[in-house]
């Protein structure tokens, strides 16, 4: 919670995530239905607060965990 107002100060953490083992066999389509189910859940969750400015915000703040873990995974080949 500490790096809240900085999320790029998370980035090697997201990396580090990606050269795990486990998440070496996930596609881009694993991403997106993993991205489209949060969303789907937060919307069940949140109920009519659930609106266009939370799934922007929130789908920028997958894009940019996704595309980190996305590098660690590239990097565990390397």
């Amino acid at each position: 919670m500490e790096r809240v107002g900085d999320p790029t100060s998370t980035t090697d953490y997201y990396i580090n995530i990606g050269q795990n083992d486990v998440l070496g066999g996930l596609s881009d389509a694993a991403f997106a239905a993993i991205s489209e189910s949060l969303l789907h859940t937060f919307k069940g969750i949140m109920g009519q607060k659930y609106n266009d400015d939370f799934t922007t915000g929130f789908t920028h703040v997958l894009e940019f965990i996704v595309s980190n873990v996305k590098v660690g995974i590239g990097r565990r080949g390397a």
